[in-house]
């Protein structure tokens, strides 16, 4: 007792020589017991007393040492680090190793229609302002190729939905529609004809050939409207006179409208220019917003007739198009 305290290392060291010259066994083992004295003694008198200094807490330590030390001799050693000249992959490449085939296929899909809106809308733009510094007469005449693409459009998606009907039973179909569509052409822009003649003094030696306009619009009348209602059958009045009146409605959203537009040219382009550009703006921004951004912030659907459109791509065109719409209406009015 009258020892001075000793630390823990070597508490340690001696209990781990003690239980080493004893074959591995506690101090608690009963068949450890007639030893004791021989490894006191061959402890060199450091370890003389152990047992008695022990009491059960040094029990309990020499137990977690025991533990400790056959948890260290069986752990798996530490790898050897390797030193190679070549940089950590980039984080990107990374995150391409860890997609799917299927994420992968997806995210190329998805880049190629990037690229092919970007290099198509740049050429159509390209055109558009070809057409544009080319004059009036060509601005009109694309509006008058837009017109017959819109119009062939429109009743092609009737026809193909009665394809077989129509085929069998109701003869010159197809005819008769783009008839309509020539006599109302022929109407509209022979009076819009006629009112550029009489305004300009170089063309008025085409008077007496405008005031024959109106009755040869008429003549086209007629003759289309005898037209159709040859073509009717028994049995199938009904779904003609349905189909009729389809392309009337055609006709109206078509010619009807466009109709106004040839004289907004005239009156000035920047009439005709600052819709198309709003129009495609608006297209264009509301496209990268809803792939950037797109239900990042706002998860509900926007509208069940097109579930890919989002409300990201909404609001970023709406924006943008103001945006822009304030600047270049500033800028083409100088013209």
């Amino acid at each position: 007792n009258g020892k001075a305290p000793r630390t823990t290392s070597t508490m340690k060291n001696n209990t781990r020589s003690s239980l080493r010259r004893r074959g591995g066994r506690r101090d608690d083992d009963p068949r450890s017991s007639q030893h004791n004295d021989s490894a006191d003694e061959s402890a060199g008198g450091v370890g003389v007393g152990i047992t008695s200094v022990l009491s059960d807490d040094s029990t309990n330590m020499s137990s977690f040492l025991d533990n400790s030390s056959n948890s260290s001799d069986t752990a798996t050693p530490a790898p050897t680090s390797t030193t190679t000249n070549s940089s950590p992959p980039a984080p990107s490449s990374r995150m391409r190793r860890e997609m799917s085939p299927k994420a992968i296929s997806k995210d190329e899909s998805r880049l190629r229609k990037v690229a092919t809106r970007i290099i198509s809308g740049l050429i159509m733009i390209s055109l558009f302002i070809g057409i544009l510094l080319s004059g009036h007469v060509y601005v009109c005449a694309l509006v008058f190729v837009l017109e017959v693409l819109l119009f062939r459009e429109l009743v092609t998606v009737r026809y193909n939905a009665f394809f077989d009907r129509i085929d069998q039973t109701i003869p010159l179909f197809r005819t008769t529609q783009w008839m309509w569509f020539f006599v109302s052409i022929f109407y509209t822009y022979s009076e819009f004809a006629v009112e550029m003649i009489k305004g300009n003094t170089k063309l008025h030696y085409l008077l007496e050939y405008a005031q024959w306009a109106p009755l040869l619009s008429f003549s086209l009348y007629t003759g289309t409207f005898v037209l159709t209602i040859a073509t009717m059958q028994t049995g199938h009045i009904k779904f003609q006179l349905n189909q009729l009146c389809w392309t009337i409605v055609v006709l109206c959203l078509t010619v009807g409208q466009l109709k106004y537009i040839m004289h907004n040219i005239y009156n000035g382009l920047i009439w005709f220019t600052l819709p198309i550009l709003l129009v495609i703006t608006n297209d264009i921004m509301a496209y990268f917003s809803g792939i950037t951004c797109g239900k990042k912030f706002i998860h509900r659907t926007f509208m069940q007739l097109s579930p890919n459109k989002t409300w990201e791509g909404f609001i970023g065109g709406g924006f943008f198009t103001v945006l822009f719409g304030w600047y270049l209406s500033r800028y083409l009015a100088k013209f």
